[in-house]
């Protein structure tokens, strides 16, 4: 019975992993758009 719940709980961390892995890309891409639209305006504003 022991293995079966170290195997769920593996299950169940390999899920949260991949959640987790896919909510921070998510957030690396909003910061990278925000930085890209930053720059953007601030070489409008040079020009």
């Amino acid at each position: 019975m022991t293995a079966l719940n170290l195997a769920n709980d593996l299950l169940i961390a390999k899920q949260q992993l991949k959640t987790s892995q896919k909510e921070n890309k998510q957030k690396i891409a909003l910061l990278q758009s925000t930085i890209e639209q930053a720059l953007a305006s601030s070489t409008k504003k040079q020009a």
